[in-house]
């Protein structure tokens, strides 16, 4: 028995997995596709990708089957808008042979228009989190008849700092909604996401191996802190030669606004951004300097990864390791990099999870290097600092009520007056 049999798919619906390219599904993707009709929480660390979203469309079809009532039934949440379009043509080639509406909400988009969309009505909605969260707080989109809330990606979002949008979105949702999540790990600010939204919820690892790849000169070091990898940087840039580019990468735009800052701070020559948080024209002409060799250095975001040409990188820095691993590899390798090239990894204790799965599923071997003096920056430097910033709050503060009571000794406030006036009036 094949695995659309084990599935119940028609034999149309078969028609439309073999027209999106999928002509059977693996132990791995039956699994998934099957937790759709399961009506489990469930929460699933996999690194499958493009086959684990066709997996749980397929799945989604299924269950859906056809169009039913105006309100979504489904809402898939994915981080960008690149996503949410991808997502948008997978579905409706798997549900074309069903009359499922499907609509997705992008940036750039025409409210109106969606508006319009949504009053007509649809079964599957596929959005950002900020972009659902809006359009329901404006009463453009209701979530009463929702059956299942799908968050793909969730460790991708958390660094964009989408977890109040999805905790709102969650918290509203009806009680009988199924919620299914996927993330390629599992970090401290998702897995406490999960704890205050989801109650009671089944836990998946379906994995698949990582494909061996030899990789330039890699480096890694364990840095404890933010303040660490910043003298790291500063470091490496010291040590780049004038012939030589380099990128420096993060997850999220906030630490690339932190890194940024820090670099201006510290005078270092002229580096071009590229990040979600800046226009996209400034981050466009940046990207074009740097590939035409008018920037050495640039800083920037998984957004703008894929518009590099990695074969002419001397230095790739890692100040956060990407959640991608496949990327990382590919990103790595000896045949997309120049001879001489090196990538240098920035990782915390937390981030070593990424190289222990790397070295599990395949003969990699990442040895931790020693920083260079003058680079760390300990905790318990940072606990002082903090210390006395909190010491210099309470200073001011105690500095404020002692020039209040100065005053209240040489003038009598609104009060002290209306008791004296009373006083001579009863005499």
């Amino acid at each position: 028995m094949t695995a659309f049999e084990k599935l119940k798919f028609s034999q149309r619906m078969i028609e439309s997995l073999q027209e999106a390219g999928v002509e059977s599904f693996d132990k791995q993707q039956l699994k998934i596709a099957k937790r759709l009709s399961s009506g489990q929480h469930t929460v699933c660390v996999s690194n499958l990708r493009e086959k684990k979203q066709l997996a749980y469309i397929a799945g989604a079809v299924k269950k859906l089957a056809f169009a039913k009532d105006y309100v979504p039934r489904l809402i898939i949440l994915l981080p960008n808008s690149e996503k949410v379009m991808e997502a948008e043509k997978n579905f409706n080639t798997i549900a074309a042979h069903t009359d499922l509406r499907i609509m997705a909400i992008a940036k750039g988009q025409d409210q109106e228009g969606n508006i319009a969309i949504l009053e007509e009505g649809i079964d599957v909605l596929i959005a950002t989190p900020g972009l659902c969260w809006n359009y329901y707080m404006s009463n453009i989109l209701k979530y009463n008849e929702v059956q299942t809330i799908l968050i793909d990606d969730l460790d991708f979002m958390t660094d964009l700092n989408y977890q109040g949008d999805i905790q709102m979105i969650l918290e509203d949702m009806p009680r009988k909604a199924q919620v299914i999540i996927f993330s390629e790990s599992y970090f401290e600010k998702a897995e406490n996401l999960i704890e205050r939204t989801i109650p009671f919820f089944e836990e998946y690892t379906i994995d698949q191996p990582y494909e061996f790849r030899e990789l330039v000169a890699t480096e890694l070091y364990e840095a404890p802190n933010n303040r660490t990898k910043l003298n790291m940087v500063l470091l490496n840039l010291e040590k780049l030669e004038p012939e030589q580019s380099m990128v420096i990468y993060t997850r999220s735009t906030s630490s690339a606004i932190l890194l940024s800052q820090y670099l201006e701070k510290n005078a270092v020559g002229a580096y071009g951004l590229a990040h979600s948080g800046l226009d996209e024209r400034i981050s466009e002409k940046n990207i074009y300097q740097f590939k035409e060799g008018n920037l050495q250095v640039i800083l920037l975001t998984e957004d703008y990864i894929n518009e590099l040409d990695s074969t002419k990188i001397d230095k790739w820095l890692n100040f956060e390791i990407p959640h991608d691993l496949a990327k990382f590899l590919n990103e790595s390798a000896v045949e997309n990099r120049p001879e001489g090239a090196s990538t240098i990894n920035l990782a915390t204790i937390e981030e070593h999870m990424f190289f222990l799965q790397l070295e599990k599923s395949g003969p990699f071997n990442f040895e931790i290097l020693n920083l260079p003096e003058g680079a760390l920056y300990s905790d318990q430097r940072l606990a002082i600092e903090a210390l006395k910033r909190e010491k210099s709050k309470v200073a001011i503060l105690s500095k404020g009520k002692r020039v209040k009571a100065a005053r209240g000794k040489n003038f009598a406030g609104p009060q002290d007056t209306r008791k004296i006036t009373k006083f001579k009036k009863k005499r």
